[in-house]
């Protein structure tokens, strides 16, 4: 597993070879642990001023975040991400790797607040996100807010799928994730990736990936932005009301 230190200079040509060989890269301490506090704090406050019920961009469905545990806030439209988060998800911490992996010009479409807990304990199956987005190419981050392990609901990831396209099966599920794969046939080769608060997984829209029941109790907050390069055409329909444009270069200082 290709793991980095935020901030290390292998963040460059190593980190994009890692990324285009295996479809993710882990990095450490992107975000401080203190931080992560401040955000599970504000993620509950917007979360709790809002109506519980949010329609998923991806298959228009009504999901309940008290169910279900997400909540999508959209760069442009409704609902909109808290503009706070929007720099925080943009900023140089963010965009130091992004610009490594993707390219200078990025754009921020939306982000998925995830809050699993004793109660909101669901495994998420195994899936491609390109099943739900189409279009070209968009790149996601977890971004861990609790200590995530294998026992309160960590991420799960197949090296190497994001090179192919698989045939998903339809299902209609109160948890979401129409879209699903037949689990079995990955499971020899799946990776658990548990991570620190404040750490993160960097993945393209194409890996296999799916995450382990929170069974322990444990709260396993998380937040995943997803991006897209600005210098690539995308017909995907998902966010009609535009994004938020940012430069790598100018988050980095050069």
């Amino acid at each position: 597993m290709n793991r980095f230190l935020a901030g290390s200079p292998q963040i460059g040509s190593l980190a994009r070879q890692a990324y285009e060989l295996d479809g993710f890269i882990v990095v450490d301490g992107l975000f401080e642990p203190l931080v992560m506090a401040d955000w599970k704090r504000r993620i509950t406050e917007h979360i709790n001023k809002w109506p519980q019920q949010s329609r998923d961009p991806s298959t228009g469905r009504l999901i309940e975040a008290s169910k279900t545990g997400v909540t999508v806030w959209m760069a442009r439209g409704n609902p909109a991400c808290p503009p706070d988060f929007i720099d925080e998800l943009c900023g140089p911490e963010v965009s130091n790797v992004l610009g490594a992996i993707v390219g200078n010009s990025l754009q921020f479409l939306s982000t998925k607040p995830v809050l699993k807990t004793g109660i909101i304990s669901y495994a998420s199956p195994w899936h491609q996100d390109d099943q739900y987005w189409k279009g070209s190419t968009k790149h996601s981050i977890w971004i861990a807010i609790d200590d995530a392990e294998v026992s309160n609901g960590c991420l799960r990831v197949v090296p190497g799928t994001h090179l192919r396209s698989f045939e998903h099966q339809q299902v209609h599920a109160s948890e979401g994730f129409d879209y699903r794969l037949d689990g079995e046939s990955f499971e020899a080769e799946a990776l658990s990736v548990p991570l620190k608060a404040g750490s993160a997984i960097f993945f393209h829209d194409r890996l296999v990936h799916a995450s382990h029941a929170n069974t322990n109790g444990c709260d396993r907050f998380c937040m995943i932005p997803t991006y897209r390069s600005a210098e690539e055409p995308d017909d995907s329909p998902i966010w009609p009301d535009g994004a938020h444009h940012f430069s790598a270069l100018s988050e980095r200082g050069i």
